[in-house]
């Protein structure tokens, strides 16, 4: 008989009466064990240290996966940021519209603001309520125009000219 095969216990006893050996363990448990033994010794210390060597191998495994899903992430273009974003990507293909618009908003924001200064207290002076409108005006049509600007990769010294519409005047640079 073979040392390395268990002996079979026969089929009229239950396996409690005929000594009560553990069940055998699958063949691909078996040969798991015995490549870890051989790559890593026969010892018990020995083999427990190939199976944490193991257990680190498919940690580090996982952590290449990780890191390759995470500079995948990063490598995406902006186009597709843009798309997963939604309403940016609309601003960043119509500058000149975003420009117009950001004049808009700052004229209509700031009469608003000046007509209910006015409603408010019928004392404060047409000029001053002008002025509070072209600030009003100004605080939000530098920003947009600076944004436009940046994004079309233009010095920001441009917005000494924002008022006369410069950024209208300037291509874009950016290339991709």
């Amino acid at each position: 008989m073979d040392p390395k095969t268990p002996e079979r216990q026969p089929a009229d006893k239950p396996p409690e009466q005929a000594g009560a050996q553990p069940p055998v363990p699958s063949v691909d448990a078996q040969l798991e064990r015995e490549v870890t033994a051989l790559l890593y010794g026969s010892s018990a210390a020995e083999r427990a240290r190939g199976e944490e060597a193991v257990d680190e191998a498919r940690r580090l495994e996982s952590l290449e996966s990780d890191v390759s899903e995470i500079k995948r992430r990063l490598a995406s273009t902006p186009s597709e940021n843009d798309v997963r974003q939604g309403g940016v990507n609309w601003f960043k293909t119509h500058l000149n519209w975003t420009y117009v618009l950001g004049h808009l908003a700052g004229f209509a924001l700031g009469l608003a603001l000046s007509l209910v200064l006015v409603v408010a207290d019928p004392s404060v002076s047409e000029d001053a309520a002008a002025a509070v409108s072209v600030v009003v005006w100004g605080v939000v049509l530098y920003p947009t125009s600076a944004w436009v600007l940046w994004q079309k990769y233009r010095s920001l010294c441009w917005l000494w000219l924002v008022w006369w519409g410069s950024p209208l005047w300037l291509g874009n640079r950016k290339t991709g």
